[in-house]
């Protein structure tokens, strides 16, 4: 999804079926945007628990969280993620997984934490 197509649902009025809509095109096969992506899952939950229609305007408070996080999204045009790691043989190297959860939500993320002479260098993983 690009960010004009992001900045397109801007226009459109915020119903349940578009907020689902903007939720669903969002394909993150590995997780990695799932930190910023659940929010608006948690939203379209929301929905649901006010009752709200599918083509009926949602509700003040949960329009303006969605439009947030709408315009947050367009930052995430600008990420890459490599897709290599290169550890010599001489490297010394360590796993770091964290992870967390509340109520509504869990995630975990997982590092390697490599030093070289006497750098050290951290990459997600």
């Amino acid at each position: 999804m690009s960010v004009k197509e992001i900045n397109q649902y801007l226009l459109e009025p915020a119903t349940k079926h578009l907020l689902l809509k903007s939720v669903a095109k969002f394909y993150d096969q590995l997780g990695l945007f799932a930190p910023t992506i659940v929010v608006d899952k948690l939203l379209f939950q929301d929905t649901w628990l006010s009752g709200v229609q599918w083509d009926e305007m949602l509700p003040t408070n949960i329009t303006k969280q969605w439009e947030k996080c709408i315009s947050e999204l367009s930052s995430l045009n600008d990420i890459g993620i490599p897709r290599w790691i290169e550890l010599s043989p001489s490297s010394d190297y360590s796993l770091r997984l964290f992870c967390d959860s509340s109520e509504r939500a869990f995630g975990a993320v997982l590092y390697i934490r490599f030093q070289e002479s006497k750098t050290a260098k951290i990459q997600l993983l």
